[in-house]
This record gives structure tokens, sequence and C-alpha cells, in this order.
């Protein structure tokens, strides 16, 4: 925003910034990789996939259930997890949908070998020096956080009473909730 609007940006930006105002205005990014991690990530597995340069490598598979119309029986809803040794590697460049995997022919290329090696490195050195924190949701419900119905009362939180689902039925007109 800083640049679009020819402000001064600051020398402490992030590279996640820089590299989305390098993206902008068609520059390259600093960045030699991109690393992918599934909704739910694990410190024992860490990074799922990693995209380095023009290729891509799969090293865990799971299904997900917006995949379900794809043909790769690998990514639909109920495929459970699948350790890909070796990696599933794609060019995203000739096969953007990643349907042809470059490692599973009986030849391979000297060149694809040694991104291969450059993308296990990259994982090992990412997994190593990401430090996960505490799970948030794990840590269970506060009351004290939770949003006060009466803003203006006072001592808070204990002033902050919201009324049952069922008080809001009754002052709808239905105790039922068949109106609803």
């Amino acid at each position: 925003v800083c640049v679009c609007a020819r402000m001064p940006v600051a020398h402490d930006a992030s590279s996640v910034t820089l590299t989305l105002v390098r993206l902008w205005f068609h520059q390259q990014s600093p960045r030699k990789a991109m690393f992918y991690y599934p909704p739910a990530p694990n410190p024992l597995l860490g990074v799922f996939a990693v995209r380095y340069g023009k290729y891509k490598a799969h090293f865990f598979t799971q299904g997900a259930f917006h995949s379900g119309t794809t043909p790769d029986h690998d990514c639909h809803g109920l495929t459970p997890l699948v350790a890909r040794d070796p990696p599933l590697l794609y060019d995203l460049e000739s096969d953007p949908a990643e349907n042809y995997n470059l490692l599973g022919g009986t030849t391979v290329k000297p060149e694809v070998l040694a991104v291969l090696k450059e993308m296990c490195l990259q994982k090992a050195v990412f997994d190593e020096q990401m430090k996960f924190g505490e799970s948030q949701i794990r840590r269970g419900k506060d009351p004290s956080l939770e949003p006060c119905c009466a803003p203006q009362c006072q001592p808070k939180p204990s002033c902050c009473r919201c009324p049952s689902p069922s008080w809001l039925l009754r002052s709808l007109g239905s105790p039922s909730g068949s109106r609803l």
C-alpha cells in the first residue's frame, strides 16, 4: 500500500509484504521456496509440500472434500494421510494441474534429481527451524474473553450475562421457535 501511494516503506517491513509488492509490480520475489501445511498442521509431520521455482514436491497427501471432482483418487475426501517417499514431484509450468509425477517413470533427468535433492534439504531446514506455538483452541473456553451483552455494565466480566437462546426464542413470540 505504501509503495502504491508513493509513501516510504519501513525498513523492518516483513518479507511477505515485500514479496507481494514485487509480485504486484512484476518483479522477482527474493524467496526461493514456498512451504505448504495442511489445514491442521502437525509438528511431527512438518511441511506437506514444497514449491521451489517451477517445481512442487508433495511429501504427504491427504484427501479433501473440496477435491472430490478430480480424477485423482488420492485427492478424494475420505482418502487417508499418506507419506510420500519419494515425494510426488511436479513441473508446475508444464503441468499446473499436478497430474504427471516426474518421478513416476523409469528414467529421471539429472536436473530433476538435483532439484529434488534441494527441495528435500529446504524442507528439512524449514522443519527444523519452525517453532509451533501452543494451540489456542485446545486451551478451552475462557468466559472473560466472550463478548459482553451489556457493554456499559460494571464490574466486568461478572456483569456480562447474555440471555439464553430460549429467552431469544420467547422474545420472538414462539416458545418452540417455529417462526424461525
